[in-house]
């Protein structure tokens, strides 16, 4: 009986290893146990071992994160060159064009302070502590969404149509676009609200693309977001290592088969003319022996049509 056999035959001892102490103890124990069918009793990791179990033991790491880096199989055996396609992530690849809310003059008062007519006469100092060049980027972001909204909206009040909601989500990507690349690009307490806020108007413009197309058209070339609905009926399927490597061989074969299949219509083409005049030569040595001959051989009706396009 082998160690690791006595030691799964023990239920207490399921998830957990053995370690330290000889190992002609541990099995005699471990195969005592087996027999008088008890527990063995779990023992400290601290110097001072006390119980009826002669080894300590330890919790096992059999079952925990494995952090691993997986490799695609080697393809230098295929006679052509593949490689997986390098894709950014997801809470990246949002389709805007635009990876921040764009720019600002930093001398406009913040949206607070736009309308308060104390700064008209205040001091330069005091007046600069309220402008975007002091402010916070929550405050440069709403500027900024007040702005685009006012071009997107179909009236002063409108918060609730299609292009608003759009502009909403687009402003609020693009800043965490911006995040993501000038401040944290590992933020991933921010990557599911990116993902949330992407489908949620990829949605959306879903919606506007099938109901006001030119809507669509507008807000897409306004605010600069690339994006394509899918097409109706049609699934989109998800293209693998082992679809792809096999499409490539296919094409890679027929490629072979085509190439090699001209290049013996090529070698016909240029025996014909040879095969032609050879022919030709043997006709006319047949027409010399049949005169000398005097034999008549009736011509048939394809022939004759032949002699007469002649």
């Amino acid at each position: 009986m082998t160690l690791r056999s006595t030691l799964s035959a023990i239920h207490s001892l399921r998830h957990q290893l053995v370690i330290g102490g000889n190992n002609n103890n541990i099995i005699a124990a471990a195969a005592a146990a087996v027999v008088n069918n008890h527990r063995l009793p779990m023992m400290t990791n601290d110097n001072n071992n006390t119980g009826d179990c002669p080894f300590p033991l330890a919790i096992s790491r059999r079952f925990s994160r494995r952090y691993y880096k997986f490799y695609s199989w080697p393809n230098d055996f295929l006679p052509f060159y593949w490689q997986r396609q390098k894709r950014l992530p997801g809470h990246i690849r949002s389709g805007d064009a635009v990876q921040d809310i764009g720019t600002w003059d930093k001398k406009a008062l913040v949206l607070d302070a736009m309308y308060c007519k104390e700064l008209e006469n205040a001091p330069e100092p005091v007046r600069r502590q309220f402008t975007l060049e002091f402010a916070r980027r929550k405050d440069i972001v709403e500027y900024q969404k007040y702005h685009i909204m006012k071009v997107m909206q179909r009236n002063p009040c409108d918060t609730i149509s299609p292009e608003a909601r759009i502009t909403n989500y687009t402003v609020k990507i693009r800043n965490l676009l911006h995040h993501f690349y000038k401040v944290d690009w590992w933020a991933a307490h921010l990557k599911g609200h990116q993902n949330v806020m992407v489908q949620k108007r990829r949605r959306m413009l879903n919606e506007l693309y099938y109901t006001d197309r030119e809507r669509f058209e507008f807000v897409t070339k306004t605010l600069k977001i690339d994006y394509t609905p899918p097409p109706l009926g049609e699934i989109v399927v998800k293209p693998t290592r082992k679809s792809t490597l096999r499409r490539l061989t296919r094409e890679y074969c027929e490629r072979i088969k085509d190439d090699k299949l001209d290049a013996y219509h090529q070698k016909l083409i240029a025996e014909q003319k040879v095969y032609e005049q050879k022919k030709s030569e043997i006709d006319d040595w047949i027409k010399d022996q049949d005169k000398y001959l005097g034999v008549t051989v009736p011509q048939t009706q394809q022939q004759q049509q032949t002699v007469d396009t002649k």
